[in-house]
């Protein structure tokens, strides 16, 4: 839900079974185009976020890996 904002960046699989994420699959496949537009407007949203792209993540990483040598 944090990454999803809006229905217009994906879908949630609710509740969590193969079920629910075969029927958001089915939804956004049946959209076309505006599926395709779905994806790259998630794209765009999460890069804007700074919060799960690469270079944030290596980062986070970076600092649990010296810490833990730092405190050993």
């Amino acid at each position: 839900p944090e990454i999803l904002a809006t229905p217009e960046i994906g879908r949630l699989a609710d509740p969590i079974t193969a079920e629910a994420f075969a029927a958001a699959i089915r939804e956004v496949l049946s959209l076309g185009d505006r599926g395709s537009s779905m994806g790259a407007k998630a794209r765009l949203s999460l890069r804007g976020q700074g919060r799960f792209d690469i270079a944030t993540g290596r980062e986070r990483l970076k600092k649990i890996y010296l810490g833990a040598l730092n405190a050993s």
